[in-house]
């Protein structure tokens, strides 16, 4: 079994599983904007997901200033979850616990 490093920033936290890092990622970090078409999404491999998967390379690489070897890697990347889950209903899942958890939060307060 592989182990998943959080690759934002300098965060580096360490994850047995997939579902864990992205979790993390979508509670722990901040959601910024794609430059492409201004999705808010969450950073990291979701945000990797949505740009090379919904705009693809040259959309990339004109809005992020990428290289040749940032699309590989983001590629593989993306490949490489693809292979272990179903990431669109992954996304869809953790989204919705992610904002059943805000709004029990907005209720106690």
């Amino acid at each position: 079994m592989a182990e998943w490093i959080c690759g934002i920033s300098e965060c580096e936290n360490r994850f047995e599983t997939i579902e864990e890092i992205l979790r993390h990622q979508i509670k722990d970090h901040p959601h910024n904007s794609c430059r492409v078409c201004g999705e808010k999404i969450p950073d990291g491999i979701f945000a990797i997901w949505h740009v090379i998967g919904k705009h693809g390379r040259k959309e990339y690489v004109l809005a992020y200033g990428a290289t040749s070897s940032d699309v590989r890697y983001r590629e593989y990347v993306k490949k490489l979850v693809e292979s272990e889950i179903d990431i669109d209903s992954t996304y869809e899942l953790l989204m919705s616990e992610r904002d059943g958890e805000i709004e029990e939060s907005l209720q106690d307060s």
